[in-house]
């Protein structure tokens, strides 16, 4: 199909790591598209907030095992659904093609989904001016 575009995901050593396909007229995978960047933003700044917090609070005393453990839950089941989600749009196991068996961090999902978006973006620039 001419509206399925592929896009090459390039480690850091500019080794192809996957392939990623993307219809560029769906809509509707393009608001998921959307929406995770948006829920990846969230996490990084619940995140970023919480370390300042401990970071913080350690000056007075030690944070409780209590708040760390509901904090680690939290941020880790967000990295799932966010992983969960990529993989549900490029493809099964492409995160894990990408970063092998470590999870990603919210930083690395983020500096990710921006390249696919710049990615599409140019894609559709380039889609407009040709028809």
């Amino acid at each position: 199909m001419k509206n399925i575009k592929k896009i090459r995901v390039l480690n850091e050593n500019d080794k192809l790591v996957a392939v990623i396909k993307i219809d560029i007229c769906d809509i509707a995978v393009l608001e998921r598209i959307s929406n995770l960047v948006r829920e990846i933003r969230k996490i990084h700044e619940k995140q970023s907030r919480y370390e300042r917090l401990v970071t913080k609070s350690r000056k007075k005393s030690r944070p409780k095992t209590k708040a760390i453990i509901e904090n680690a839950r939290e941020h880790i089941g967000g990295l799932n659904y966010c992983i969960n989600e990529m993989d549900s749009l490029f493809g099964h196991g492409v995160i894990k093609n990408i970063y092998g068996a470590d999870m990603p961090n919210e930083k690395q999902l983020l500096v990710l989904i921006s390249q696919i978006v710049t990615a599409l973006e140019e894609l559709t620039i380039k889609a407009v001016s040709e028809k």
